[in-house]
C-alpha cells in the first residue's frame, strides 16, 4: 500500500521555510520556497501542486550541516538544548560528554531522544562506573522535534517512502 503525503507530514516544517520541487511547466524543475500558491487545502484533501518537499535525511543528525550560515552538528546542538552546562562533542553516532561518559542520541526505532550513560556508583567515598549502561528517555521532547523541524530533518520517514527528496542527493542543497 502506497503512502500519501499528508499535511501532518510537513506541517511542522512550514514555519521554517520548507522548500519544494515544483514543475513550472517549462520542463525544468527548480526548488521553490513553499507558499500558499503551492498548497491545496480543503476538507478532504491536501496536496502540493506538483511538488515534493526537500528534506535532510535522519543521518544528517550526526554530520556537519550548514544552518543559518553556521556549521553545526545537529545531535550536538540538540544535546546542548537538554544539558546546556555540559560540554558535548560528536562521537561517531551520538553526542558525547566526557564528564558522565555518556551519550545523547536519537533512536529511530523508538522515535525519541535518550541519554545513554554509565551508571555511577559510590562506594567508601569513591566513585566508579558500573559495567552496564543506563538508557534514560528525555522528557518533554517537543522542543527537540521542533528544532529538527527547523533543520528540516526527516524523522517521519518521508524520504524512504519516496514522498520527499533527500537534500544529500542534490548537486546544490537548497538549505545552504
Amino acid at each position: 500500500m502506497k503512502r500519501n503525503l499528508e499535511l501532518k507530514d510537513i506541517a511542522g516544517y512550514l514555519p521554517y521555510g520548507l522548500k519544494v520541487e515544483c514543475n513550472d511547466g517549462s520542463g525544468s524543475v527548480e526548488p521553490y520556497k513553499l507558499t500558499n500558491n503551492c498548497i491545496l487545502f480543503n476538507e478532504k484533501e491536501f496536496s502540493l501542486y506538483g511538488g515534493v518537499p526537500f528534506l535532510r535525511p535522519l543521518s544528517d543528525l550526526n554530520k556537519t550541516i550548514t544552518h543559518n550560515r553556521k556549521e553545526i552538528v545537529p545531535i550536538v546542538e540538540l544535546a546542548k538544548m537538554c544539558e546546556p552546562d555540559l560540554d558535548w562533542t560528536l562521537n561517531k553516532f551520538f553526542a558525547h560528554n566526557e564528564e558522565y561518559d555518556g551519550g545523547f542520541q536519537y533512536l529511530k526505532v523508538l522515535n525519541g531522544f535518550y541519554y545513554d550513560k554509565r551508571v555511577i556508583r559510590t562506594k567508601n567515598g569513591k566513585s566508579y562506573f558500573a559495567k552496564g549502561r543506563f538508557r534514560q528517555p528525555i522528557k518533554n521532547q517537543y522542543q527537540l522535534f521542533e528544532y529538527m523541524n527547523e533543520l528540516k530533518i526527516d524523522y517521519r520517514g518521508l524520504i524512504d517512502a519516496e514522498l520527499a527528496i533527500d537534500t544529500d542527493t542534490l548537486e546544490i542543497n537548497p538549505y545552504k
